[in-house]
Order: C-alpha cells, then structure tokens, then sequence
C-alpha cells in the first residue's frame, strides 16, 4: 500500500498496535481446568444470564485460541463465548501420545460440559 510516497507494508489484518493483539479483552477470562490428557487451557467471555446459545471456537492445527479473542469479547454479551487451546497447543498440556480425532472431540465434550455449555 502505498501513503504520501511511503510504501506500508504492514498486512491490513495487523492492527496499528502490535501488542494489543497479545492482551486479553475486557470481559474475556482466561481459565486451566483439568482435562483427559492434563491440564486444558480456555478463555471465556459470558454474561450473567446468556440469551443465545454457547458459541465455540475452535483453532486451526497449530495454533492456539488466541486467535479468537476478540472475537469472544464481541459475541460473548448475549451467549457464552468460549475458545480453548486444544491438548498439545497453546497453554494446554500436550498429550502422552498423539490423539485421534474422536478423543480430541470427546476432550472438548468433557470441556463443554464442565464450563456447563452443553
């Protein structure tokens, strides 16, 4: 992109401020719980008395559910909002031995059903 005669190479989906990407919103908590293959990391955005049902977010392989913080804040005012770091990534603990799908599914229906979203 190009301003007054200085070329920007900054991505548009970057924000002005860097850092900001790394915080956690207001209104968005950041939860370990235990889990099937160790400690399970999560944040949260949730009124007192949600109207609509939960809503989870659940990130690409590797990454973390950082990704999703904003967006928890912006949709967790009427449902519960919930990303979590799937096990191995994020600040969750990695397995003993690679999982398959249906135990990673069944360790987010664990999860779910603990932050009482099911």
């Amino acid at each position: 992109m190009k301003q007054s005669g200085i070329v920007n190479s900054r991505p548009d989906h970057v924000p002005e401020d860097p850092a900001r990407f790394w915080r956690t919103p207001a209104g968005v908590r950041r939860v370990l719980t235990r889990g099937r293959h160790g400690a399970v990391h999560y944040r949260i955005a949730a009124p007192s008395s949600p109207s609509r049902p939960p809503l989870f977010c659940f990130h690409l392989t590797p990454n973390s559910g950082r990704l999703y913080a904003n967006l928890l804040a912006a949709m967790g005012t009427d449902r519960s909002a919930v990303a979590p770091d799937t096990p191995g990534f994020g600040l969750s603990d990695p397995p003993a031995a690679a999982p398959t799908a249906d135990e990673l599914a069944a360790c987010m229906g664990e999860l779910a059903e603990e932050i009482g979203t099911a």
